[in-house]
Order: C-alpha cells, then structure tokens, then sequence
C-alpha cells in the first residue's frame, strides 16, 4: 500500500465513518503499518506476511474505537494471513476475519 492509498483511505474513513474495515494485501512491514494506518478514533491490527514476504501480502481490521472488541486468535496458525476480532454488539458476541489466500505459493 503506498503513501497515497493510505492518504486515499483516510479520505474515505473522514467521508464515510465506517465501523469495520478490511484490507487484503497491504504490503507493508508493521513500522509501515504503524506509521500510515494510526487512524484517529479506530483501532488498526495488522499482520504482515511471515514467509516470502518480498511478494507483498499482509492483512489489516480497522475498527472503530467505540465499538467494543478483542483481538481473537482463531485459526493459532501464525503462517496465514488471518486477521480476527470478537466484537459484542447488542449482547452477542460475533467474529470478524480478515483471510488472505495469495493465488503464489509462499
């Protein structure tokens, strides 16, 4: 993701608000990670790819701070590209996941 998505993505979040973001293929280390997606009032989880990370890959959830969450740790498996989060809206719990399956073989 270069300098100009991440500045394009905080256009879309300041216009739009929403709640729960996903992203695919970020391509970032996590310094990258830490510096261009601290978006102001959301919360950014964020794995890089661990092998043959030359290719890209890497997966982010960008949520919002108000909305309660955990991190979850699913899938316990640190070579996907899998993000999760428990969120608990209206007394129930519910899991989002980000999952990458790069079409390469890594």
């Amino acid at each position: 993701m270069t300098q100009n998505r991440c500045k394009e993505l905080e256009q879309f979040i300041d216009d739009s608000q929403p709640d729960i973001i996903s992203l695919n293929e970020v391509k970032m280390n996590k310094e990258e990670a830490n510096q261009f997606l601290n978006i102001n009032n959301y919360s950014t989880y964020y794995k890089p790819r661990i092998k043959n990370s030359i290719y890209g890959g890497g997966v982010a959830l960008i949520i919002k701070n108000t909305i309660e969450h955990t991190e979850s740790n699913i899938s316990n498996n640190e070579s996907l590209e899998t993000l999760e989060l428990k969120i608990r809206i209206a007394n129930k719990e519910i899991i989002i996941i980000t999952y990458y399956n790069p079409s390469i073989s890594i």
